[in-house]
């Protein structure tokens, strides 16, 4: 048996944009193939997982963002590495998002999510909640993210 893994704690924006629409970022080409993802990244230690979106959104994206719920925790090992990855519904509180990080942005609707989402390279985790957003999004009442339920 492999020794227990420590898991990696990552957070995700799921970034509203527009009454219909959330943003996708491609990430520079990592072994020759460039992936879609709901930006984000590591949680450093001593840090919030709010706290540390909100950062890692400033530094990849150059814009604030509100963090509104938490939409669903996702965990998968890859690489040798246990990653815990939460994902969060945002949205824009200033600035616009830049290409300060990634390669390219897309916003993609909803109505459209079960057409074009199976056609992008996705990382397994955001594929996950892309698949499931419409579901994710109407689990709670307020599903533009206004909900009572207290979160994470």
């Amino acid at each position: 048996m492999g020794a227990c893994l420590e898991p990696i704690t990552v957070v995700a924006a799921v970034i509203r944009i527009g009454s219909d629409g959330f943003l996708l970022a491609r990430r520079p080409e990592e072994s020759g193939k460039s992936y879609w993802e709901f930006p984000g990244g590591k949680v450093d230690p001593g840090e919030g997982k709010r706290q540390a979106l909100i950062r890692e959104i400033r530094e990849e994206l150059g814009c604030t963002i509100k963090v509104e719920r938490r939409l669903q925790e996702v965990e998968l090992k890859e690489a040798q590495r246990l990653l815990r990855i939460t994902f969060y519904l945002c949205s824009v509180s200033d600035g616009i998002p830049l290409m300060l990080y990634h390669t390219a942005l897309l916003i993609l609707r909803r109505h459209h999510l079960d057409t074009d989402a199976p056609k992008l390279l996705l990382h397994k985790a955001d594929k996950i909640v892309l698949m499931r957003l419409n579901e994710l999004l109407t689990e709670y009442p307020g599903s533009h993210g206004r909900s009572s339920r207290k979160n994470r």
